[in-house]
């Protein structure tokens, strides 16, 4: 198994989910050895010309950085080929927007007034904060129109 963990503040205060954690505990579910690259944001930044360069566009999603990490750790297993868990969390409804969207029974019967409110409130919130960026996310659709179903 290969993952990457990220070093430094830079990576907490973007948002990004350690997902190092629960690696080690699938690793240790399957009896497998877990390698593991440790990325700051200099390195990350370092191979930014290269991954353009690779992917013959600019990218702004940066899990490709992160792919090539992980991929070049297992290059130097002598490994060649990876599964990876890419498109497991819209098959297992892993993102947070999925357990929004279960939560959605309970605030529907709120009218739209304060639903409109509640997520113009939530657009205020200081993005500074990971817990307040996702209040703010979970709200974003607050005053969606939702189809009712017979």
């Amino acid at each position: 198994c290969f993952t990457i963990g990220f070093e430094g503040e830079s990576f907490r205060s973007e948002g990004s989910a350690a997902d190092l954690p629960y690696a080690r505990r699938v690793a240790g579910h399957l009896g497998v050895e877990l390698h593991t690259v440790n990325v700051d944001s200099e390195m990350a930044v370092e191979e930014i010309q290269r991954m353009i360069y690779s992917l013959d566009e600019p990218q702004a999603d940066f899990s490709a950085v992160n792919t090539f990490f992980i991929c070049r750790l297992a290059r130097e297993h002598g490994i060649k080929v990876l599964f990876s868990g890419a498109g497991g969390d819209d098959i297992f409804s892993g993102y947070r927007r999925h357990q929004a969207l279960q939560l959605e029974r309970y605030w529907r019967w709120l009218p739209m007034s304060a639903r409109t409110r509640l997520k113009r409130f939530s657009s205020r919130l200081p993005s500074s904060s990971i817990v307040l960026r996702r209040i703010d996310k979970f709200l974003i659709f607050m005053d969606a129109r939702i189809p009712t179903r017979p």
